[in-house]
C-alpha cells in the first residue's frame, strides 16, 4: 500500500500538478468514499464488540486508504486532455483494490456470505495494473500533461455527481441513524458541500474567462493583437449609431 500511494503521487508530479479542477474533483471523490465507508462499513465496525481491536483497526484503514488512493487516481485520469489509456487502467485498478477490501469487509462482519467471490475485487486490481504495466502508452508515462481546460466529460461527471449525492442522500434520509449523526460523517458532509460549492466557482470563473477570451480571439489578429476588420466594422456602426 505504501508503494502504490508513493507510485501514484510520483506519477501525478511527473505529469502536472497545477490543475486545480482535477484536484478538486479528486477531493471530491475522497471525501465521498469516505462518508460512505463510514455509513456501511467504519460505523458497523466500531459498533460491533465481536470484532478483536487488531481486525478492527485493518478493517477502518483499509478502505481509508482504498478511497485515498482512488482519489489518487482519479487526480491522475483527471489531470490533462494528454491522458493516457494507463491512467484509466490505473484508475480500474485502485478501483477494484477497494472493492475487494469492502467485500472482505463484509464477509468478516458476516453482512455478506461471499466466500472466494470476496477476492473478485483483487483479481480485477492485479489485472488491470498488469495491463498497465504492459500497455504501450507506459513509454509516454514520463511526459508533462497540459492545462488545457475543457468541458467536464460525461464520465467524470457521472462520477462526481455520485460521490455528492449518494452521501447527501444518506445525510438527509438517514438522519435519524446514529452514524449519520456522529461528528466525524457530520464534518464530512460540511467539507463535501464546501469543496463542491469551490469547484461549482471555480468552474464559473473558468468559462467567463474563456468567454472573455474567445470574445478577444474573435476581434483581434492573434500575431499582432490588433483589432480586425469586425471589430473595426463594429466600433465604426457604434459611432454612427451614437450619432
Amino acid at each position: 500500500y505504501v508503494f502504490y500511494g508513493v507510485g501514484l503521487v510520483a506519477l501525478i508530479r511527473a505529469r502536472d500538478g497545477r490543475n486545480r479542477g482535477a484536484l478538486t474533483d479528486a477531493v471530491v471523490v475522497s471525501i465521498g468514499g469516505f462518508l460512505l465507508s463510514w455509513q456501511f462499513l467504519i460505523s458497523r465496525t466500531l459498533s460491533d464488540e465481536n470484532v478483536s481491536p487488531l481486525a478492527r483497526g485493518a478493517i477502518i484503514i483499509y478502505p481509508v486508504l482504498d478511497c485515498a488512493f482512488v482519489a489518487l487516481a482519479c487526480r491522475l485520469a483527471f489531470t490533462s486532455v494528454n491522458r493516457l489509456p494507463i491512467h484509466g487502467l490505473l484508475l480500474v485498478g485502485m478501483c477494484g483494490l477497494l472493492v475487494g477490501d469492502v467485500s472482505y469487509v463484509f464477509d468478516e462482519l458476516h453482512l455478506l456470505d461471499l466466500g472466494a467471490r470476496r477476492d473478485l475485487g483483487y483479481v480485477v486490481a492485479a489485472a488491470a495494473m498488469g495491463a498497465a504495466g504492459l500497455h504501450p502508452s507506459v513509454r509516454a508515462l514520463h511526459l508533462r500533461g497540459t492545462v488545457t481546460r475543457r468541458a467536464l466529460p460525461t464520465g467524470r461527471a457521472v462520477l462526481l455527481a455520485g460521490s455528492m449525492l449518494l452521501p447527501a442522500a444518506l445525510f438527509i434520509f438517514g438522519f435519524g441513524n446514529e452514524s449519520t449523526r456522529a461528528l466525524p460523517f457530520q464534518i464530512g458532509v460540511i467539507a463535501l458541500a464546501v469543496v463542491a460549492t469551490c469547484r461549482l466557482l471555480d468552474s464559473v470563473r473558468t468559462q467567463n474567462l474563456t468567454a472573455d477570451a474567445l470574445a478577444w480571439q474573435a476581434e483581434h489578429d492573434a500575431l499582432t493583437g490588433m483589432p480586425n476588420r469586425k471589430a473595426i466594422m463594429r466600433g465604426i456602426d457604434d459611432r454612427i449609431s451614437e450619432r
